[in-house]
């Protein structure tokens, strides 16, 4: 698989969360990307495409949604349905 093939892969797991910054030498090799949000991130590259990506971005989705969760929880407390 080339660069660009491999990014390709990348866009369509993560679209716009990562610039390429180093060299794509195959699956089994590390690789550095840019995340966005938090700058460098150093996985295999078989790692960025068939996992969450970036883990700090994973980490703060995460705690999103178990913040929404605690917030339906404690409406649904409040209105006794609970």
């Amino acid at each position: 698989m080339s660069t660009e093939e491999y990014f390709v892969k990348l866009e369509d797991k993560h679209p716009g969360m990562f610039v390429l910054s180093g060299d794509y030498v195959g699956m089994d090799y590390k690789i550095e990307l840019q995340c966005k949000q938090h700058g460098p991130v150093t996985k295999l590259a078989s790692t960025f495409i068939s996992g969450p990506g970036c883990g700090k971005c994973a980490y703060n989705q995460k705690m999103e949604k178990a913040s929404q969760l605690l917030k339906l929880l404690e409406q649904a407390s409040k209105e006794g349905l609970c």
